[in-house]
């Protein structure tokens, strides 16, 4: 089944199923209500491949992370994973263990999942394996790194603030 399918039972255009499917306000709410009704009956889930292909978007965010047994990152993940979900957005997690070639290997998956961006939370990591996302545009997020520029935003995190705030409980 797909959105030629939806759209017969439906009685209405591709095109409509297509801008229900991704939220456009272009149509009228009863037919977003009927369109709406027979994806639910016929239990349809659009294809992701071929959106990314068509809008060069996944609506995937990529998350790289150092390692996974640090028990400050599974807290961030579950808060990560809620705003990506609650924006009706996927996650891609990957780690790195530390290594340089883990960290390579993140990156290309990333790449080729196309992702919408990136939040890498691994400060010690040289910034070379990472210059790939810049150069293909995928907005990146680092935390305590301290470096900006076109396409890298940085998060720093006040730490002799969080630890003074902590002593004096």
């Amino acid at each position: 089944m797909d959105m030629r399918d939806i759209a017969k039972l439906a009685g209405v255009s591709s095109a409509t199923v297509s801008r229900v499917i991704n939220g456009s306000k272009l149509v009228r709410p009863q037919t977003v209500e009927r369109v709406r009704k027979v994806i639910d009956e016929v239990k349809f889930f659009p294809n992701t491949s071929a959106t990314t292909l068509k809008y060069g978007r996944s609506g995937t965010y990529g998350l790289i992370i150092p390692d996974i047994t640090n028990p400050f990152f599974p807290e961030f993940i579950k808060c990560f994973e809620a705003i990506v979900v609650d924006n009706d957005k996927e996650i891609l997690m990957a780690t790195t263990d530390l290594q340089s070639g883990r960290m390579q290997q993140s990156i290309r998956r990333m790449l080729i999942r196309k992702v919408d961006g990136v939040a890498l939370l691994a400060s010690e990591m040289e910034t070379e394996p990472f210059e790939d996302l810049i150069h293909n545009r995928v907005p990146l997020v680092t935390m305590d790194r301290g470096k900006t520029a076109d396409g890298l935003s940085d998060v720093a995190i006040n730490n002799k603030s969080g630890m003074d705030q902590a002593y004096s409980i």
